[in-house]
């Protein structure tokens, strides 16, 4: 597991627009080996912590999400920082796929996403992190059978309690809910027996580390998250029952 990259943000940055709420930028970075294309966002600490981890986590779990970047900006390279002034940026780089917005009223489309490979693990994670706002918008798709998922700083919200379900989590709502009941089962013994354990085994201080957040947020927010995870995998098998749609009396039927 590589340490996230640190990189320079370059002049040139052009604003990008897809109903995205945080303001995104469309930019050059240089690391310390080459230069690269990234959508970048000023967001606070705490944010920037919660998407380089849940991307570096989500990537060491084989889930396809964009390659994540520190990005250093100041006035020179970016208007909107005031003179003087730098700023701490979060990047992910440019996959080149258009979000999935754009094939929202295409049936076959999200047949296709229903059947991708990773689209369990996807939604499995989703309930693990607590992030309730995957949607169109951050779900990357090449037109054909590639999918790639972005945009995780809503996730590990600081005031949900570990055990409780999040908001929402619309893969398993839209897509795995709906199938039929022996699937569901399927899916839940999918998620219980080989999703769950590779959770279990991971290193997550390594992750967070990783993430190098020791930089840029207090230890009690680092500290947070850690905890949170690990709780929340206490209670992972009857949040993914629950969000199946399957009751505790059904597994005895």
């Amino acid at each position: 597991m590589n340490d996230i990259q640190i990189a320079t943000l370059l002049p040139g940055a052009e604003l990008f627009s897809d109903s995205n709420i945080n303001q995104t930028w469309k930019a050059h970075v240089r690391t310390a080996t080459n230069t690269v294309v990234v959508f970048a966002k000023i967001i606070d600490p705490r944010e920037i912590c919660v998407e380089a981890f849940c991307a570096i986590l989500g990537r060491e779990l084989g889930i396809p999400i964009p390659k994540p970047y520190l990005i250093l900006a100041d006035d020179t390279t970016l208007d909107i920082i005031p003179p003087g002034k730098n700023a701490l940026m979060f990047g992910s780089e440019d996959a080149a796929y258009p979000s999935f917005r754009r094939y929202a009223d295409c049936r076959q489309s999200y047949e296709k996403l229903q059947n991708f490979k990773a689209s369990l693990d996807v939604g499995v994670f989703d309930e693990w992190i607590a992030n309730h706002d995957r949607n169109v918008g951050n779900i990357l798709y090449d037109g054909g059978d590639d999918f790639l998922f972005i945009d995780h700083g809503l996730a590990l919200p600081e005031s949900l309690p570990a055990d409780q379900p999040a908001l929402d989590n619309n893969i398993l709502r839209a897509l795995f809910s709906i199938k039929t009941e022996l699937d569901k089962f399927r899916d839940l013994r999918t998620a219980s027996q080989m999703i769950a354990p590779m959770y279990r085994a991971l290193n997550l201080e390594g992750v967070m580390s990783s993430a190098q957040a020791t930089m840029y947020v207090p230890d009690a927010v680092i500290a947070q998250i850690l905890a949170f995870l690990t709780d929340r995998l206490l209670s992972i098998e009857t949040l993914i029952r629950s969000r199946l749609r399957i009751s505790q009396s059904d597994m005895f039927q």
